[in-house]
């Protein structure tokens, strides 16, 4: 194998084990989202039902409000530059007792100002305070378009009942604002007096996103409504019906969400997984995790027998295997695989580990554009 076909492989292998990285650091959430690129009004529902399958209707509605306005942040103050889409992010964690709805976008140093001003004010007001600087701003019409925003802090502090986090890092000749909304899980508020996570443990995690290039990281249950929203996310924001690099992608998407069901060790609490996409240069590359079966152990085998086999062996494997379970209803077992190894070429990287929990599966696989 020479030089370049050894780093390229390296790289790889490094790529899976983001996966376990990401696993360690999100250990502790009940849900993770974080989604890094361009913004579209409808993506503002996708991420609500990704974060919100545990709440009830109240904190729903709350979730709602806070993303959107979060989004209008970063579209009202986003800087007009080229780089904008590849350094936005916008996140929402379920740890304990507390959501947490996290954003970054860059700004110019006029809207870093403006912003500044506005939450120093905020932050000055008692609650009686805010609620009457809100109605006079409200009234009077004393905020900007710019400036707006004030009212939309003003609205988040109100609402959460809590201060509203930011952090402004030089980026240039722009600033990365970092913006943190926490609130009560109402389902959940009785089970702890934590306090909410500081804004420093997201933007670490802000910047893990950047050195691995992530544009999409779901953490949580696989159930048909989450998969249903995140390949909806993937199917907008690939053109998958025009793009083949984007078909490519929703496909292997469907057979690695499904893959975590199928072989998932359930519990109580239904099918836990990570799925995560990464940018590389010569495409993405699509990864897993979830802990499975002892009697789902075989699918390593099934998987490195694959990635030996040629392109005609693979369609003949297909045929085949497509006869063998076309009249064993509802027994597809394995067909997904094939045909994802015969439609991209590229390896599918697999890793089997053992730890307290029981048998860790990661799985990982290159799309070339």
């Amino acid at each position: 194998m020479s030089n370049t076909s050894n780093s390229k492989e390296n790289s790889r292998n490094e790529r899976i084990h983001v996966v376990s990285e990401l696993r360690d650091c999100f250990k502790k959430d009940r849900s993770t989202v974080y989604y890094k690129g361009a913004f579209t009004d409808s993506f503002t529902d996708r991420v609500i039902t990704l974060a919100e399958f545990e709440l009830e209707r109240k904190t729903r509605r709350r979730m709602a409000f806070f993303v959107a306005e979060s989004f209008q942040n970063i579209v009202r103050h986003g800087a007009d530059v080229p780089e904008k889409d590849e350094l936005s992010l916008f996140g929402v964690r379920s740890i304990g007792s507390y959501l947490h709805i996290y954003s970054s976008n860059l700004v110019e140093e006029a809207d870093k100002e403006i912003i500044e001003k506005s939450l120093k004010k905020i932050e000055s007001l008692n609650s009686d305070e805010l609620d009457e600087y809100y109605r006079d701003s409200l009234m009077n019409n004393e905020l900007s378009a710019k400036g707006g925003a004030g009212l939309g802090f003003v609205s988040m502090v109100r609402r959460s009942k809590h201060p509203v986090q930011h952090q402004f890092v030089k980026k240039g000749e722009l600033y990365s604002f970092n913006l943190q909304i926490d609130f009560k899980n109402d389902s959940l508020s009785k089970e702890s007096d934590q306090q909410p996570m500081s804004i420093e443990e997201n933007s670490s995690v802000y910047d893990r996103t950047l050195e691995y290039d992530i544009s999409f990281l779901y953490n949580g249950d696989f159930s048909d409504d989450m998969i249903s929203s995140m390949l909806s996310i993937i199917e907008e924001t690939n053109n998958t019906e025009t793009n083949s690099a984007g078909f490519q992608l929703y496909h292997a998407a469907v057979e690695m969400m499904q893959n975590v069901v199928r072989h998932g060790k359930e519990e109580k609490d239904g099918n836990d997984g990570i799925f995560a996409i990464l940018n590389t240069k010569e495409g993405y590359y699509m990864c897993s995790g979830n802990y499975i079966k002892k009697e789902g152990l075989d699918i390593v085998q099934k998987v490195e027998s694959l990635n030996l086999k040629t392109k005609d062996e693979l369609n003949e494997l297909y045929r085949s295997t497509l006869k063998k379970n076309v009249l064993k209803k509802g027994n597809n077992a394995g067909i997904g695989l094939i045909d994802l190894k015969r439609t991209i070429d590229s390896k599918i990287d697999i890793i089997a580990t053992e730890d307290n929990g029981g048998y860790y599966l990661m799985m990982g696989l290159e799309i070339k554009v």
